[in-house]
């Protein structure tokens, strides 16, 4: 994560590699066994990230973007074969998810010029996700339900995520960009 002016292509090539040509290739190995069959669940996990965009995370979206195109072409192409897809959009959840992340280019030791906006990010969550985070077992539970009574495309998976997909419809861009900085407290 990191501003997008300082990430490389590399970067973004890692983001794509995991969320994107991972799920990418499973897909490609299940799919003619399920089409042979006739039936089949896809269940794809991407994340709030996927349909709102946030500061300092962009490469993570764009990847958790890519991953929503993909399975909307996919419901629309394979559900002729009795093949559901499913896509599971979680927001915080209570996991070592934040441990594996890394800050890339010159904020992740030099002096950036977008340091204030790197910092006011990280307070923002450290603000945020203490109480607001899901546990594990209730995305899961979604992710079950999906599976053994699927009759959506997209599940918001946690509390947050239903609550900012939600006002995201209900405004403008606008008024969601301004709403966004009100709650990160991003002044920049």
């Amino acid at each position: 994560w990191g501003p997008l002016e300082e990430t490389t292509v590399d970067d973004l090539k890692d983001q794509f590699e995991t969320n994107v040509y991972g799920p990418f290739r499973l897909i490609l190995g299940v799919l003619p066994g399920m089409r042979n069959r006739g039936a089949g669940v896809i269940v794809n996990v991407s994340s709030v990230a996927g349909r709102v965009a946030a500061p300092i995370n962009g490469l993570y979206s764009a990847s958790k973007w890519a991953l929503e195109a993909l399975s909307e072409t996919l419901k629309y192409e394979i559900s002729h074969f009795g093949i559901r897809v499913h896509l599971i959009e979680p927001g915080g959840v209570e996991t070592p998810f934040g441990d594996n992340r890394r800050l890339v280019g010159a904020g992740a030791g030099e002096e950036s010029p977008y340091s204030e906006l790197i910092s006011q990010w990280e307070q923002a969550g450290q603000r945020l996700t203490p109480d607001g985070a899901a546990q594990p077992d209730a995305v899961a539970g979604v992710i079950v339900d999906a599976v053994e009574n699927g009759n959506k495309f997209r599940y918001p998976a946690t509390p947050d995520a239903e609550f900012v997909l939600t006002a995201r419809k209900a405004m403008t861009d606008e008024q969601f960009e301004e709403a966004m900085r009100q709650q990160l407290g991003i002044t920049w």
